[in-house]
């Protein structure tokens, strides 16, 4: 680290950025594999600054160096925060043709997915990066291409054996005995590959196989393969002092120690010391860390050291707890910004894939209903009727986007605002025309101040009165009232339609919920809603078949506009 911190200060005084750069990023790979976390990142942040200082580096280091940065927050146990920066370079990669890049970023998208209990994806990840580099035979160099498909097919084999106990934690044996078999099958080709090519990757390999091995109870044929990757490569092929490959090559010693009762306990309990030192995250707080007391425990019973077995397994019991939770957690934000990924994804669909075209069509549609010609009254009315579905579509794909953006919203994004103008607004603008079948009224309480959003509230008014007005019979009118009933404020739109059943009031606001009463696309009311829980509103529904349908919202009032 010294050596690299004065190499790096020199090459930048000099001058040579790549060299500075390329120092700076191993500075934080090493910092991250020590458990300094901070000091990875502040490293990482300064070979990003450099990079930036040059145009024709900024854009290839920048790939390299969240690569990094992924790895670092995978180790630590930041798993949302990688997967997020990984979807990112897979966008980069993808439309960039950088298929280097995208392989990495698919490769530790799987590795933090299968530690979320994402193992289908995560599996799916594994294999594209697996895919994409047989289709390239000529993309690495023999050696590098078969490390890198070793550590595909190791990681797929870890997912498998993840899979496998948490389906037996339920019962289901069947399904975890195929899961095993598969992390076997993948175990022995990515120990087939990785034995004389990488003493790193291996150990991790060899990891996954003596579990499964020992699961299977064949503990002679883990020792076989204990020893076979213990001997490639020869002293070359012996993991690195107080790295992670010797965390995982002692625990895999300890495991089949332990089960063929070949040495002593003392004896693994000494190899288990050695990884006391060693301060990578996954050995103090992570799944090797579980691994490792479970191995102390199991060797101090054989010893009959009970005292300190008992507590040995509390401390595993603890640490297992606090992995979990802490897991949950980055499984809750990872699902959250996956979701808010996939709106703006949607959002930008139907407003380039969906929206623009069919607005296009209903425009042409309306210029040949209203041009001059030799059309009959049967061609023109296809035609209306064409445009009519066409402007159907336009609506609906408008609704969805509404409901997107209601989801997004949050408590935080609301302002203060005058509701009776509002609603004024919304009136002026749905107001039937003179002589029409069915007519507005309003009996609005002036001012009357709520905390809300403006466009929000704006559409779900509007769809409320839209759905009134299609209900409505003729000669009857819509109303819609605004009244205080302190501390609340009440917002109600009627109609003197046909009404509603109980079970078909009982799911009015399910998205895409429609009935032969109510037709619609079943958007419009869930967006309402949405509405009402982003304002922490309640809704009530006042209906009976025959008698007409009134929908209400209660919001908090805000005194004086305050």
């Amino acid at each position: 680290m010294a050596w690299l911190r004065e190499r790096g200060r020199a090459c930048e005084a000099e001058g040579r950025s790549e060299e500075a750069l390329e120092c700076l990023m191993w500075l934080g790979w090493f910092a991250g594999q020590s458990g300094d976390e901070e000091g990875a990142h502040t490293h990482l942040r300064a070979a990003t600054a450099l990079a930036r200082r040059d145009p024709t580096t900024a854009d290839r280091w920048a790939g390299r160096l969240a690569v990094v940065g992924a790895e670092i927050d995978t180790d630590h146990g930041h798993h949302a925060r990688a997967l997020a920066t990984c979807r990112t370079l897979l966008e980069r990669g993808r439309t960039g043709g950088d298929e280097a890049l995208t392989r990495h970023a698919l490769f530790w998208s799987a590795t933090g997915l299968g530690h979320l209990g994402e193992h289908d994806q995560a599996v799916e990840a594994f294999e594209e990066a697996r895919q994409m580099l047989l289709s390239r035979p000529d993309a690495l160099a023999p050696p590098d291409r078969q490390v890198a498909l070793g550590r595909y097919e190791a990681g797929q084999a870890q997912v498998w054996l993840m899979r496998a106990g948490l389906l037996l934690e339920v019962g289901a044996e069947e399904a975890a005995r195929d899961a095993m078999a598969r992390a076997r099958r993948l175990g022995e080709a990515a120990c087939e590959a990785l034995a004389e090519a990488s003493p790193r990757f291996s150990q991790a390999a060899l990891f996954c196989l003596v579990r499964v091995l020992l699961e299977a109870d064949e503990p002679v044929l883990a020792r076989q393969w204990l020893l076979r990757v213990q001997a490639g490569g020869g002293a070359a092929g012996r993991p690195a002092p107080d790295s992670l490959a010797m965390a995982q090559g002692r625990l895999s010693e300890a495991l089949v120690d332990l089960r063929t009762g070949e040495a002593e306990p003392a004896l693994v309990l000494e190899r288990l010391a050695a990884l006391e030192t060693i301060a990578h995250p996954r050995v103090r707080q992570g799944d090797l860390l579980l691994a490792w007391l479970r191995c102390r425990f199991e060797a101090l019973e054989k010893a009959g050291r009970y005292e300190e077995a008992l507590h040995t397994q509390r401390r595993w019991v603890d640490a297992k707890a606090r992995l979990r939770a802490r897991l949950a957690r980055e499984h809750g934000r990872w699902t959250e910004e996956t979701m808010a990924a996939w709106r703006a994804e949607a959002q930008a669909v139907i407003r380039t894939v969906v929206r623009a075209p069919l607005e296009q069509a209903a425009r042409q549609f309306h210029a040949l209903a209203q041009a001059p010609g030799d059309a009959g009254p049967a061609d023109r009315t296809a035609v209306q009727r064409a445009s009519h579905s066409v402007q159907r579509a336009v609506d609906i794909a408008d609704q969805y986007l509404g409901v997107i953006r209601a989801e997004r919203l949050r408590p935080e994004d609301l302002s203060v605002l005058d509701l009776a103008a509002l609603v004024d607004d919304v009136c002026e603008q749905m107001a039937p025309p003179p002589g029409s079948p069915v007519r507005l009224e309003r009996r609005l309480h002036r001012p009357t101040f709520v905390r809300g959003d403006t466009a929000l509230l704006m559409r779900a008014l509007g769809n409320l009165m839209s759905n009134a007005f299609k209900h409505a019979p003729a000669g009857t009118a819509v109303t819609v009232t605004l009244a205080s009933v302190e501390p609340a404020v009440l917002l109600s739109v009627s109609d003197q339609g046909p009404g509603l059943a109980l079970d078909m009031r009982a799911r009015l606001f399910q998205r895409f919920s429609t009935s032969a009463v109510r037709k619609g696309n079943g958007l419009g009311l869930a967006m309402v809603a949405r509405a009402a829980r982003v304002h922490g509103a309640r809704i009530e529904v006042d209906s009976e078949p025959g008698c007409g349908t009134t929908v209400r919202l209660l919001l908090e009032a805000v005194p004086h506009g305050g």
